[in-house]
């Protein structure tokens, strides 16, 4: 017994003098030094996630993602309206415009924002300086490819939707309409599949993109924005709208319309208390 005991002391002795060294030695320092680091190396970014627009001459932005949608989805809209005529909706300062106008017969920006209007004239685009939704038909820009990423999606998708295609139907003309969703944001999520099923859309672009930014102001977007940074999935949703849309009007409104209960737990961190959740619920 008193030889065991003996053994017991002997460890314990020695365990006390080995975590005496470490607390003193390199090990420690290296431990330290790891705790205090603040930055890290940012890596590249695994494939081509830098937009065509950043290569053109005498061409910058002014927004930055979340402010504006990802520049690549100006490659994407290029795609379809080379030769064309291209208008969008909440344009901002015109970073999206500002490259797809190199390629578009025309522009038009739909913006509401009077300080917005007056850097898009002054940059040489047509403007409608109005709230889309007062826009009668007449009213409509005239175009082939209509663009817009919202900033309820939960609530003006739908209604914007509703809006353009009566619109283009009374003008008679038909019109791709391409809605952006952005995958960090769960309304644009919770709005992208019910979206395409009851307007009939028939085709998702997947944009994997990267603008910048590091693991640091990460945590600084997450509390502003709600989302981890300047990069992400977007996803860009096609409808073919108007006078040979996918749907007449008549044939929507026979639907029954959005209401408040298919939202889950999602809320709007920036709706007023008591507000009900996001208006998404397709039957």
């Amino acid at each position: 017994m008193a030889a065991a005991s003996l053994r017991r002391h002997t460890a314990i002795i020695v365990m006390m003098l080995l975590l005496a060294v470490s607390a003193t030695g390199p090990y420690r320092r290296r431990k330290l030094k790891a705790r205090e680091q603040t930055s890290w190396e940012q890596l590249p970014t695994s494939g081509d996630t830098q937009s065509m627009c950043l290569k053109l001459e005498d061409y910058s932005t002014v927004d930055t993602f979340p402010t504006r949608s990802p520049l690549l989805v100006a490659d994407h809209l290029i795609s379809l309206v080379r030769g064309r005529s291209f208008g969008e909706i909440g344009t901002r300062n015109g970073d999206i415009m500002g490259c797809v106008s190199r390629y578009a017969s025309s522009v038009t920006a739909v913006e509401m924002d009077k300080t917005h209007c007056k850097v898009l004239s002054e940059r040489g685009f047509q403007v409608v300086c109005r709230d889309f939704m007062s826009l009668r038909p007449h009213e409509f820009p005239i175009v082939d490819v209509l663009y817009w990423w919202p900033q309820m999606s939960w609530d003006q998708n739908q209604m914007w939707m509703e809006h353009t295609i009566r619109a283009y139907e009374a003008l008679n003309r038909t019109v791709t309409v391409v809605v952006g969703f952005d995958s960090h944001w769960a309304a644009d999520m919770v709005s992208l599949p019910r979206m395409m099923r009851r307007f009939g859309g028939h085709a998702v672009k997947r944009i994997l993109f990267d603008e910048g930014g590091t693991w640091e102001n990460m945590f600084k977007l997450m509390h502003r924005d709600f989302r981890p940074g300047h990069w992400g999935v977007f996803h860009l949703a096609h409808f073919k709208v108007g006078a040979a849309g996918t749907f007449r009007m008549a044939e929507l409104l026979s639907r029954p319309r959005a209401d408040f209960s298919g939202c889950g737990s999602f809320r709007n961190p920036f709706s007023p208390a008591g507000e009900p959740p996001c208006p998404l619920a397709f039957h």
